[in-house]
């Protein structure tokens, strides 16, 4: 009786010691039926091969972010509805595996009244003759196999026929392999995540925590294709699925999240705004926000031009100075040369926009282009230079203005001979502002008769 008590319970620790059992000390088992009763009474299935997370965003949600974590253990039981395909007429019951899998036991879920008779593995073309577990007479509640077998198909013979749910869900095989190849699906999508093999701790970011073996991944990119339509305010709830080849004990948690919502706002009353620029620059356009919007983070716009090939740069600015301007008139002309930044944006010059103040009796002026002369280090001869056409000023009030002089063909410009571009006044007088806000040493501007000698600004 002893050597039989010995067995049972190194049989019971091999194999039960995750569920808990053990023998009290000083305990004797009068036969094998009562101890595999014991035994019977800790399995509780856990392992399943799919687990789903309800996940719910308004449709015309933008997702920063969206973190969830997922578990993957090894399972004690797994019920026989959740490893594969179950088949059951009268007493005989059928379950397929899907492909080839280790199985250790099967066993009965406590409370049932299902009793195991035997148990026989597939041979690829038939189920073996002999059994994986012996014929009982009486039926028992766990079939622990001598040793754990490969096999596609489970053939398990029981002591009465059940209900279809009771042999799902009250029967379960042992499986003692990892968790292996997971996929992680939403609705029933393409995969949005993989993982190839078993999952180990430590491999590819997978971690033990007080949960089990977790493993963090951000979705955001897949549930931001998924919204973002601005029209759709109403709440969708996302399914997603964690699936794994080897079943185990599968879970799936939403761990962070940033989300921000996206709403369209009519600019006009047939919902778009036609806005007319009468130069370069910039124009306010009100927003229809509900002020109950909260805090608004970004502005899309679609936008439809008919903007001819003329580029002005920079369309904005750049800001201008108060405290400083050029004053120039027929005997004062002032020179800038073309910067670098512009020879590689644009390919050639049609026109120049200065910001300039008429004098009281007005002013006629134009712009001419003068290659760069290496000896003064300034412009060169302005007779053979390309102008713009003479442009008319009218008496000014003293508020400047960005006026535009058209060139009378286009310049080509090259980044190795940057023009010099001159201001030449022929009548009257302006003031051409400066730019504010950035250092210049004088090695880009020049004042000095249109005939010269040029020379740097102090």
């Amino acid at each position: 009786m002893a050597a039989a008590s010995n067995t049972i319970a190194n049989k019971a620790e091999s194999l039960g010691g995750i569920y808990g059992y053990e023998l009290e000390k000083g305990a004797e088992l009068t036969g094998l039926v009562k101890a595999l009763i014991s035994i019977y009474s800790q399995v509780v299935t856990s392992g399943r091969a799919t687990t789903t997370l309800a996940v719910k965003l308004p449709g015309n949600a933008v997702v920063r972010e969206l973190e969830l974590e997922l578990r993957a253990d090894r399972a004690s039981w797994t019920a026989i509805g959740a490893a594969g395909q179950v088949r059951a007429n009268g007493t005989t019951v059928i379950v397929d595996l899907g492909l080839a899998r280790t199985v250790a036991a099967v066993g009965v879920r406590a409370g049932s009244k299902l009793l195991i008779m035997s148990v026989r593995s597939w041979t690829g073309a038939k189920f073996e003759e002999k059994p994986a577990f012996p014929v009982s007479k009486t039926g028992t509640p766990l079939a622990f196999f001598p040793s754990e077998i490969q096999t596609q198909r489970l053939e398990i013979e029981l002591a009465a026929a059940g209900s279809e749910d009771a042999i799902e869900e009250d029967i379960a095989v042992q499986l003692p392999d990892l968790p292996a190849d997971l996929e992680v699906r939403i609705d029933d999508g393409p995969p949005v995540f993989t993982h190839k093999g078993s999952v180990r701790e430590g491999d590819r970011g997978w971690a033990k925590t007080e949960k089990g073996t977790t493993l963090r991944v951000s979705l955001a990119s897949a549930f931001a294709a998924l919204t973002g339509n601005s029209q759709d305010t109403a709440e969708r709830t996302f399914v997603v699925t964690l699936s794994a080849q080897a079943p185990g004990v599968l879970g799936l948690e939403e761990k962070a999240r940033i989300v921000d919502c996206v709403w369209l706002t009519p600019l006009g009353p047939e919902g778009s705004l036609e806005l007319d620029f009468e130069s370069e620059g910039f124009l306010d356009v009100p927003l229809n926000v509900d002020a109950g919007t909260g805090t608004l983070r970004e502005l899309r716009a679609t936008l439809a031009s008919s903007f001819g090939a003329a580029r002005a740069l920079p369309p904005v600015g750049p800001p201008l100075s108060s405290q400083a301007e050029l004053m120039l008139n027929a005997d004062r002309a002032a020179a800038a040369r073309v910067s670098s930044e512009h020879a590689d944006a644009l390919s050639e010059l049609i026109a120049v926009r200065l910001p300039l103040t008429a004098g009281e009796q007005g002013a006629e002026l134009r712009v001419a282009f003068a290659e760069h002369d290496p000896d003064s280090d300034g412009p060169g001869d302005l007779t053979r230079a390309p102008q713009s056409k003479p442009l008319v000023l009218p008496p000014g009030d003293g508020t400047e203005s960005w006026v535009t002089l058209e060139l009378a063909a286009p310049l080509p410009l090259d980044e190795d001979a940057l023009p010099w571009m001159v201001v030449l006044v022929s009548r009257g007088e302006v003031a051409w502002s400066l730019a504010s806000g950035e250092s210049n040493d004088g090695s880009t501007l020049r004042c000095g008769s249109p005939a010269g000698p040029w020379e740097r600004l102090p």
